[in-house]
């Protein structure tokens, strides 16, 4: 007999544990996605309106997952949304029908008259992009979810310097810069569906240091002395780690290789199964005119940092069609796909034809 509730922080080590013994598999890798010791932080980054519930067996915490609300874009107004996400049920108790009992459990839990309910789940996982394609609900009111958009994270190999670019002058933010960030962020996430209302407030709550991002840690490129581009670079190490549980058999021979070049071209130590990776994420992203040539010469600035401070990986995510991805082709990257579900009691509010979708990768 499973039931599911709410959770509170006495549950957080139970959910570290089930975390544990579920590490995300891919032909080369296996990674632990390491939120602890406060599950909560990163989620109060997006929306102080978060709840995780837990699916119990005899009392035994088994799953969970959580519903995080917030308001953003959509179509150029303001909507309120409920993102389902941070699933995880413990691998003695899969293939028992849990997630959908979470899932739709969560969906009663956080309908209204106008909002989205919208998951993000990566392409692959066919056991949930199969019940998000084709579940019928049950409860009354509630359309099947529909793929709105997908959505590419791109992770980028810290390996040579690059070239910086003559065409545009890289910098880091200041306090001067501040009034002028806010403002263009207020503009550009307007024309974004699904991106969070920034106003001064939540701009400066989320650089005051409990998130371990600062306002220096904004990069900004200038052309004639406007800003044309924005990107926040964010160590997320106190919110989220990447931890390898190991490397496939198969692999080990292009590790060992990786390893020998890093001596040869100094370039940066991968981790050791057990360690984390030394990475970060991009948020908080514009880019005049999404041309490529403006977010390409911050990455390489970005990049020669982050090499001399021995990083790994720099992760963001657009929209497939997005023309902003081609900044990332001199640099080898690896892709991962996702489809972004949503449903909602309005019909008229899934049919986001303005602006490509943003949602910021880091904080899911």
């Amino acid at each position: 007999m499973f039931k599911i509730r709410k959770l509170d922080t006495s549950h957080y080590q139970q959910m570290i544990h089930i975390m544990a013994r579920s590490p995300m598999k891919t032909p080369f890798i296996e990674v632990l996605f390491d939120k602890g010791p406060n599950m909560s932080l990163i989620n109060e980054v997006w929306s102080n309106r978060y709840i995780y519930y837990g699916v119990f067996s005899n009392n035994l915490l088994v799953g969970f997952g959580s519903r995080l609300e917030y308001d953003g874009y959509l179509n150029k107004g303001i909507c309120s949304f409920s993102y389902l996400g941070n699933f995880c049920i413990h691998p003695d108790f899969r293939q028992k029908g849990l997630f959908k009992k979470l899932v739709e459990f969560i969906l009663k839990e956080s309908f209204q008259a106008e909002n989205i309910c919208f998951s993000i789940v990566l392409k692959g996982n066919a056991p949930i992009e199969r019940y998000f394609r084709n579940k019928r609900f049950q409860f009354q009111g509630l359309r099947d979810f529909k793929v709105l958009d997908i959505y590419v994270t791109k992770s980028i190999l810290i390996t040579k310097r690059r070239k910086t670019s003559d065409d545009y002058h890289i910098q880091k933010a200041s306090e001067h810069h501040k009034e002028q960030i806010i403002n263009l962020l207020i503009s550009e996430f307007k024309r974004k569906n699904f991106a969070p209302v920034v106003t001064q407030k939540s701009f400066e709550n989320k650089i005051n240091g409990t998130y371990n991002i600062h306002l220096n840690d904004y990069i900004l490129a200038f052309k004639n002395s406007k800003i044309v581009g924005i990107c926040g670079l964010w160590n997320m190490q106190k919110l989220k780690r990447t931890k390898i549980i190991r490397y496939k058999s198969w692999f080990q021979l292009i590790f060992i290789c990786y390893k020998l070049l890093s001596k040869i071209f100094k370039y940066s130590r991968l981790p050791n199964s057990g360690e984390t990776l030394k990475e970060v994420y991009l948020t908080d992203l514009f880019v005049e005119d999404n041309n490529p040539a403006i977010l390409q010469a911050m990455l390489f600035s970005i990049n020669n940092e982050l090499k001399t401070n021995h990083y790994n990986l720099i992760h963001f995510a657009l929209s497939k069609t997005n023309p902003l991805l081609k900044a990332t082709k001199p640099f080898f990257s690896v892709s991962s796909y996702s489809n972004i579900y949503a449903t909602s009691k309005n019909p008229k509010l899934l049919s986001t034809e303005v602006g490509h979708p943003y949602i910021d990768i880091a904080l899911i």
